[in-house]
């Protein structure tokens, strides 16, 4: 958005309600879905307008309301904070003060800290259209699942989540950096389908479903998920969106052990936080991690 001068701005943003829409028993995960209703003034303004330009421009604006699912998942076993916990500010595993603007690992146990092991933590944030109740049914889940107990679907959508929009960025900056280290290098060698956002704007992922699974199906030792994802944009400087569908093919090698959190921001082998660099290598210990040896990574995307 800044590279097109242009920055949203939200005001008067207010909460109507919030109501539980669903929970799921989705083993090795527990997943809450909330129904969030709110309202909020919504607008955009040149990348560098004054505080005055957004309070005019947001002035302009109606007050609109909006709906949106927000599902959040925890460990199954993890048990709640007591009454008075500072979510954010503590950490969710040994309860150690939180230092200003960490986010990853706690200094004193070492815990990642979002990873949803120990608490609740935002997974994923659905438009109500694209919303399904409970997910479609993942074929191939199971058998996935009987050889890796620590499987879960909701990490792989976040992966899923995750992936395509570094697939976006790679297209928005022609350059690889941003795929680098999720990404096969089979895929990049191929060009990834990037002309298919290469030219693309104000860019919304609404949903992401884990529609299969499928374990060594090539008899070369990985193992395979697809993801369908639903997205929208402006192509090629049209002025309304256009909606389309991926299905994002994720691999990793066949017998790797899940660990079940939502780290899709840390390294697999040594927990850092990844650093973004035209490196398929994680900067802090050195680990590959664009071979699936470890983590998922993107391996093909199909159009639907």
């Amino acid at each position: 958005m800044q590279g097109e001068n242009r920055r949203n701005v939200m005001g008067d943003a207010r909460v109507l309600s919030v109501s539980l829409a669903g929970a799921e028993d989705a083993n090795p995960l527990d997943v809450v879905h909330v129904r969030v209703d709110a309202e909020a003034r919504d607008t955009e303004v040149p990348w560098n307008a004054t505080q005055d330009q957004v309070r005019s421009a947001l002035q302009k604006a109606r007050v609109e309301p909006y709906s949106e699912i927000w599902s959040i998942s925890r460990c199954a076993g993890a048990q709640s904070k007591p009454a008075g916990y500072e979510v954010g500010r503590a950490c969710p595993r040994c309860g150690a003060p939180l230092a200003p603007g960490e986010t990853m690992k706690c200094r004193y146990c070492g815990a990642v800290v979002c990873s949803g092991e120990h608490d609740w933590v935002l997974a994923e944030i659905t438009q109500m259209v694209e919303w399904r109740p409970g997910g479609r049914p993942a074929q191939g889940l199971e058998a996935l699942r009987a050889r890796d107990p620590g499987v879960a679907r909701e990490v792989l959508e976040d992966r899923a989540s995750y992936v395509v929009w570094k697939w976006v960025q790679a297209a928005r900056v022609g350059q690889w950096a941003p795929l680098r280290k999720c990404a096969t290098p089979a895929l990049l060698a191929a060009g990834a389908h990037l002309e298919w956002v290469r030219e693309a704007t104000d860019v919304a992922v609404g949903s992401s479903d884990l529609v299969a699974c499928e374990v060594n199906p090539a008899g070369q030792g990985f193992d395979q998920a697809h993801v369908e994802v639903a997205w929208s944009a402006k192509l090629r400087g049209a002025h309304a969106h256009t909606s389309s569908r991926v299905v994002l093919r994720l691999a990793r090698r066949t017998g790797v052990v899940s660990r079940p959190s939502l780290t899709a921001l840390a390294c697999g082998q040594c927990g850092a936080p990844l650093v973004e660099s035209d490196s398929s290598r994680c900067d802090h210990c050195g680990a590959e991690l664009a071979a699936g040896e470890a983590s998922w990574v993107l391996d093909a995307i199909t159009a639907l």
